[in-house]
Formats: C-alpha cells, structure tokens, sequence
C-alpha cells in the first residue's frame, strides 16, 4: 500500500494546526485594516460639518490615516514565508502594537474619547487575544489602556475647553482587558475544537483511504452501479474477470451477460447467486447481488467472483484428505503390491514358462507399475506448497525452453516457438512453470506421434496489450479431445488411455491455479488441438 503509516493515520499536530489558524486569522484581519482604512479615508473627505474626524488636527488625522491605509496595504502585500519565519510572531505583534498607536493618535485628531474612534481598538486587541497567549494579550490591552488614557490627557491640557471624559477612557480601557481575557478563553475553546475536527477529519480521510486500498487489492470484484446502469466503481479484481483494461480513466459499461443477470435477479430477487461466463476464454464468474442504500438514492452492488479458484479450494481440500488417506495406507498398500511385482518377476524367470502364462504376468507387471504410478502422484500433489512466485521474462526463458524440453527424449523432437517481439513478463513459481509445460509438451508429443506421424508440438505465445495479460498455447498435430470429454478432461482419474493414471492434466491445472493462472481447453482457428495456459497480471500481488 502507497504511504507510509504517519500519512495514513497520523492526523495533523496540534502545532502546526495552529499555525495555519493564525495565519488564516491574520488574514481576515489584515483585510479589516484595510477595509477600515479606506472608510475613514472616503468618511473623511465626504465628512459633515458635524463630524469628528480631524476635529483637533485635520493635517494630523490626514496624514496618520494615510499612513494607516499605506502600512495596511504592506502588510498584505509582504510575502507568506515572513509569516513562517522565526520573526513571524514580532512581526504580528508589531502589526497590532502599531494598529493600536495609530489608532490612538487618529482618536486624539479627532477629540479623544469623545469622537466615537475609540472602539476600534477593541478588534486590535481581541485579534491579539486569538493570535497570541494571555500575557501578550493584556500587553496589548495594557498598551490600548495606557496610550488612551495618556491622549486624552494630552488632549485636555492642549486643547482650549477640552471636556474630561477620564472615566470614559479608564471604563473603555477595562473593556480592553475584558474583551482580552474573554476573548483569549473563547478562542483557546474555538481551537480545541477546531483541532478535534481536524483530527477526526484526517482520520476518516485515512479510513476512506484504506477502505478504497483494500477494495481496489481485493479478490472479488466489485461494481457499483446507479439506477440507470451506470458503472460508478469498478476495483481492479472486476476488471480483470471481465477482461476490462486496468486504466481507471477507462469508461467502464456493463457487460450484456452481467446486464442480463440484473435484471433477471431484480424480477427474481430470491436468486442470489448466478454463474456466467463473459468469454469463451474467461473464467466462469459467480455474481451476486445487493442493494446498497445512500442518503440521496439506492443503488446496487455487484459482487463478482471466479469460480475456478472456489472449485479449486474444494478440489484442494477433497485432494489433501486423499493425499493423508493415501499416505497412511501407502506402506500397506506397496508392500503386497512389491511381494506381487518381485513374484511376478521371479515367475518371468522360469524356464517353463508357456506364451500365456507370460502374457498374464505382463499384465500383473503393468498394472503393478500403474498402481505404484497413481500412489506417488497423489502423494506428490498431496505435498505442494504455497507457489514462491518471481517475476519471468516468458519470451526469453521460452526460447531456452525446447533444448531442455530436448533433453529427455533420445530421439528428435520437435518445438517451434512463435513469441511477440516485445518482453512479457509474468509472475510464476519457475519450477512449476516448467513441470507444467514438460506434461503438456510430452502428452502433445506423444499424440501427435500416434495421429499425424512426427513428433512436433508448437508454442504460441499472445500478449493482449488492453488487459496486459499474457496467453500461451500448446499446440499439437493429434486428433485432440473430444468434444464430450472437454468439461472432464481435467479431473482426476480421468483417462482416455488405459495405461494412463489420470492425473498429470490434473497436475498441471493445480498448479496453474497454485500460481493464479488458468489452463483449459481450446482450438486454435484452424481447428488444432490446444491446451492454452492464461497468466494473471504480472502486477497484481497476492492477496
């Protein structure tokens, strides 16, 4: 899976959380400072004859306003990494310090306490209350208190008839205070807060995360469709048994055989469960059916599974309880069947033995061996293991493969290979790959032997490119399976020789399946006899 563990379910510290809050914060603030800027400056210039602005001081009113719009319009234009430097909180603190200085000496132009301005300075301070911790906020409101008081001080001694608003100023400066301590509360509360929705929302967004990892590397298939039929979610183990490409930017539309299934599990909603097969050259699906309630719609959810590996499970099971049956009757069974083959063979020594009688202990020979033969298969199949799969290059190691295949026979043979010019990789168990491809090519060599005369056996090899899957062919020149015997040619004990165990096709197909590959029956176009061998997708892991 993608990530790392942190990425998934580490949700973001509470330190960085609160970063990206300030900043957001600071942000709204600095836009008020603007936009408070630009009222009073219009305000100003379009002033009654009773306004206050400027009252004292017009040209000082003026040119601190404009200083004010000035230095407001820096502060947003000064980049983002200043925030994030080490210097980022003095450069906050000095934003409001100066916010707070200049808004006292706009009062002060204006008349003091009396001009109505003051009140401005609680946003300020309950800016610095949510930005900064309680001893930098009652600085600020420290500093608002002081330098209000001081002004309208100054204000009374400098301005002719100037009335004493002292009380106004020290009740306005406990406001400061109130609203700092109140505000400092209310914010620590707000960000507790805010920090558990971040968290609770960086944990659902990993489980959303994990949920689709775990959908998309899961066995089944499943679709989701709406009710008009429209495919919303395909995971990968859908594609691949309905033989869709894995790009997720493909349009997916359902197939007609899935689309028949529907609707008749709509009109017989009791059938659950319903076997199809989209291709000849797919692998027989069970699909199921549900409905999947939202909110807003019902829809439906398809559930897709490849019957072979359920049957194959089966036949597993049923082959490991004939293998222990075996293996605890096996030294019974082989030693009277060693005293009749060694007896069988003393008797084929006698100097008076007749034609009959030596016809009849061929016999006994013949069927000693094959009994022996069906005794060490089934104990060979009963010991496999998990397949450790690697990833092959099939092109290259196919091209090796008719000088080993060559090796043991003592006559000629012959294998023609026919490969894509491009590498094919996919993931198998080498070994195995090659056992199961020494079965196949020695049964085609023998049949084309006894059919056509010469010991020829072909390999085809296909990649489709849409799928990104790999096919091989083993092609022989026999008469070829028949028709009736085609669903049971791979079941054990299933023969068409009489000396023949009935297990290697089975051999073979167990271990196909061992490595998630599928081996069936099939004729080539031209109508030769075929056994085709479909790899999985070389990236598709285990599950």
């Amino acid at each position: 899976m993608a990530g790392t563990y942190d990425q998934y379910f580490r949700p973001q510290s509470s330190e960085a959380a609160g970063r990206q809050q300030n900043r957001q914060i600071f942000t709204v603030y600095n836009i008020y400072r603007l936009v408070l800027g630009l009222i009073l400056l219009i305000s100003y210039f379009y002033r009654s004859d009773t306004s206050p602005l400027g009252l004292v001081d017009q040209t000082l009113f003026l040119r601190m306003l404009s200083a004010y719009v000035l230095f407001n319009v820096l502060t947003l234009l000064l980049p983002r990494k200043l925030l994030e430097s080490h210097y980022g909180q003095v450069y906050v603190a000095s934003v409001i310090l100066t916010d707070i200085l200049l808004l006292v000496t706009l009062c002060y132009a204006s008349g003091g306490v009396g001009s109505g301005i003051t009140p401005l300075l609680i946003l300020p301070v309950a800016s610095g209350s949510l930005l900064f911790g309680t001893r930098i906020s009652t600085f600020f409101a420290a500093v608002a208190s002081i330098a209000l008081i001081y002004g309208e001080f100054y204000h009374y001694i400098t301005a002719a008839a100037a009335e004493e608003y002292y009380v106004q100023a020290g009740l306005l400066g406990l406001l400061l205070f109130i609203a700092a301590l109140g505000i400092q509360t209310v914010g620590k509360r707000l960000q507790e807060k805010d920090l558990i929705n971040r968290r609770q929302a960086a944990r659902i967004r990993a489980m959303q995360q994990i949920n689709e990892q775990i959908i998309r590397r899961m066995q089944t298939g499943i679709i989701v469709i709406d009710q008009d039929e429209t495919v919303l979610h395909c995971n990968d183990a859908a594609r691949h048994l309905l033989g869709l490409g894995l790009q997720e930017t493909q349009t997916i539309t359902l197939p007609a055989l899935l689309h028949e299934q529907l609707n008749q599990w709509l009109h017989h909603p009791g059938n659950r469960q319903v076997k199809f097969r989209h291709d000849n050259n797919g692998p027989e699906i069970i699909a199921s059916f549900t409905y999947l309630q939202t909110d807003n719609s019902v829809n439906f959810l398809i559930f897709l599974e490849d019957d072979t590996q359920i049957s194959s499970r089966a036949q597993r099971l049923k082959l490991l309880s004939l293998g222990r049956l075996t293996a605890s009757i096996a030294h019974e069974v082989r030693n009277p069947l060693g005293a009749i083959s060694h007896a069988a063979q003393l008797l084929n020594e006698s100097p008076q033995l007749q034609q009959s009688e030596a016809r009849l202990l061929g016999i006994i020979n013949t069927h000693c061996l094959r009994m022996n033969a069906i005794i060490q298969n089934v104990l060979e199949l009963s010991r496999h293991k998990a397949a450790a799969t690697e990833k092959i290059e099939l092109v290259s190691w196919l091209q090796r493969f008719p000088e080993r295949l060559q090796s043991g026979y003592k006559h000629t043979v012959q294998c023609v290979i026919e490969t894509p010019e491009l590498p094919v990789w996919i993931q198998f168990n080498q070994s195995q790959l090659e056992q199961v491809l020494t079965n196949l090519c020695d049964n085609a060599l023998r049949y084309s032997s006894q059919d056509a005369g010469v010991a020829l056996v072909a390999l085809r090899l296909d990649y489709d490119v849409a799928t990104q899957q790999a096919r091989l062919a083993v092609i022989d020149e026999g008469a070829g399976v028949p028709e009736r015997d085609v669903e049971q040619v791979f079941e054990p004990f299933f023969t068409t020789q009489s000396g023949g165990t009935g297990l290697g096709l089975f051999i073979c197909k167990e271990l196909c399946e061992a490595n998630r590959a599928r081996l069936y029956y099939q004729r080539t176009t031209d109508s030769r006899s075929a056994f085709r061998l479909a790899f999985p997708h070389q990236d598709r892991p285990f599950f």
